[in-house]
């Protein structure tokens, strides 16, 4: 692989084993961020693997370790349906974990990819720069300040009162884009370096094709540097995609990787060990390089490694 951090290779027996370490390790890093930062940002992923990790950490066992109020919950990926669609990683999550929890319904911040492809990336790119735009302060003190209050504003915005909501509630809330407020690169110095948002988690899978959340083999969004969220049909499963893009992903504290079953091993060799052609297996652009990096694998997955 390319280089980065060294990622960290976690093997475990089977797919129920899987998903209780990936709880276990959702916890832990919930509860680290929320001392140090007052918050936890995770971007969650679609797919079997996370749904029985989300139905894990809805049990009483791991949802009573958590304080849903300070965890908010974004996407690193989704298929252009709307949110109550079979196929929506939205839908999914909420089912299993969102509506099974007192997660505040002003702290999930869902893709609108119910709208026109370009517009549901550009709104969410807005909403994500609005939530972290006090990320790129000159300031340590401002940003901390920053991380505390602007939740809090964005709520008020976006939801209004905290309450339980269906998936139709959360649908109409949302379809209103948040307003962008980031510093002008022009008016500063400062910020004309691109900067990424910080989340404290994002959660990724494998296709046996070597993609990742919607970064696809010999697409467009690969070769993206700059930009936050990105919008590209994709052939090889003739859809419509909105996606986090690689530098934003890399620029996550925690990446933590849920691959299971035998299908995904020789994938996991080529990425893991093979040479790297990120163009054919987009996987391999998943490179932080300020943050931890894990590949939680059941054995059949680890098999070829």
């Amino acid at each position: 692989m390319a280089r980065g951090v060294t990622p960290e290779i976690v093997v475990v027996p089977d797919p129920a084993a899987l998903a209780r370490q990936a709880a276990e390790r959702f916890v832990a890093l919930a509860r680290q961020a929320i001392a140090h930062r007052e918050r936890f940002s995770v971007a969650l992923s679609g797919g079997s693997t996370p749904r029985d990790l989300y139905a894990l950490l809805a049990a009483p066992e791991f949802a009573a370790q958590v304080d849903w109020a300070r965890v908010y919950f974004f996407w690193g990926d989704e298929r252009a349906v709307p949110p109550d669609d079979p196929a929506s990683n939205f839908r999914m999550a909420y089912e299993t974990l969102l509506s099974r929890v007192p997660a505040p319904p002003e702290n999930i911040f869902r893709i609108p990819a119910e709208k026109e492809p370009q517009q549901a990336a550009r709104e969410y790119d807005g909403t994500l720069r609005e939530f972290f735009k006090w990320d790129a302060s000159p300031s340590k003190e401002g940003a901390e300040r920053g991380q505390t209050r602007t939740p809090s504003v964005i709520a008020r915005r976006r939801f209004g009162p905290t309450k339980q909501s269906s998936i139709r509630e959360l649908k109409i809330a949302s379809q209103k884009p948040l307003a962008m407020t980031s510093p002008n690169p022009r008016s500063s110095a400062l910020v004309r370096v691109p900067y990424f948002p910080r989340l404290d988690l994002i959660l990724l899978g494998l296709g046996a094709n070597g993609h990742t959340a919607s970064l696809f083999p010999h697409t467009a969004v690969l070769r993206v540097t700059t930009r936050w969220v990105e919008a590209e049909y994709v052939a090889e499963v003739k859809m419509n995609r909105i996606t986090l893009t690689a530098p934003v992903i890399n620029a996550a504290r925690n990446i933590l990787f849920l691959v299971s079953g035998a299908d995904k091993a020789q994938t996991v060799h080529a990425v893991l060990r093979g040479e790297y052609r990120p163009d054919d297996l987009p996987a391999q652009l998943i490179q932080p390089t300020d943050g931890a990096l894990v590949w939680l694998l059941d054995r059949a997955a680890a098999s070829a490694l």
